[in-house]
């Protein structure tokens, strides 16, 4: 049972931050680079759609999603596909949202602690906080490279850590299910950003504590008193 709490802003000292679709605009060069790499290994391209949708899962989940013939065949073949895709993926570069740089300015200017939680292997993390200019803003980032990915809430759980401290003082933002269960499953508060209905409504099926329509709304949402339900 869901039980309300006093969510106050003077409470958060630390914001973690989902990147791929939450910070970053991943969504076309993923896309992309997915169906370069179909067509370079004369695999049958799945719909963009679902190209999009799988996104946030982890590669070889993916992978054996589309191709579950050709994974349980070739015990190589999910890493070759891997390695074409980030050859793919790195020749293209990154572009946050509009809007995502000022706001993690505007958080650290106000004193927060800023992180970063990803599915994204570390070398690509690496490459895209380089070209989008925010690896100063950002105190720490933890991969699969690291710990293992979300939903599971060992990224979470670290960065709090490492910290020092409480869940309570924390708060997720992402825009993926995994986010939520992982925020949910090492106990912080969880805000999702929706752009969409559909969208929103997929994500509400796993009760985040709250949904913004973009990026940009997050200082302010973050500077509110609100009960929420934890």
């Amino acid at each position: 049972m869901l039980t309300p709490i006093k969510y106050q802003n003077q409470k958060i000292k630390l914001i973690i931050f989902d990147w791929d679709g939450t910070l970053l605009d991943s969504l076309s060069p993923l896309t992309e680079s997915f169906i370069e790499t179909c067509k370079d290994m004369d695999l049958n391209k799945p719909t963009i759609n679902d190209i999009r949708q799988s996104f946030g899962h982890k590669p070889e989940q993916i992978i054996y999603q589309f191709f579950p013939e050709e994974s349980t065949k070739n015990k190589d073949f999910t890493l070759i596909f891997t390695s074409k895709f980030r050859n793919f993926y790195q020749k293209k570069s990154a572009k946050l949202f509009p809007g995502s740089k000022l706001v993690l300015e505007r958080l650290s200017q106000k004193g927060y602690k800023l992180a970063i939680a990803t599915n994204k292997t570390r070398p690509l993390l690496e490459k895209e906080l380089g070209e989008t200019a925010v690896e100063s803003l950002i105190s720490m980032s933890q991969t699969p490279s690291e710990q293992p990915a979300k939903p599971n809430p060992s990224m979470l759980t670290h960065i709090v850590d490492a910290h020092g401290l409480h869940a309570e003082n924390c708060l997720m933002v992402g825009d993926h299910e995994n986010d939520i269960l992982a925020a949910k499953a090492a106990h912080i508060p969880v805000v999702v950003i929706a752009e969409n209905s559909s969208t929103a409504e997929k994500l509400t099926y796993h009760q985040p504590h709250a949904i913004i329509s973009s990026i940009e709304n997050l200082p302010d949402w973050v500077q509110q008193d609100l009960t929420i339900q934890a």
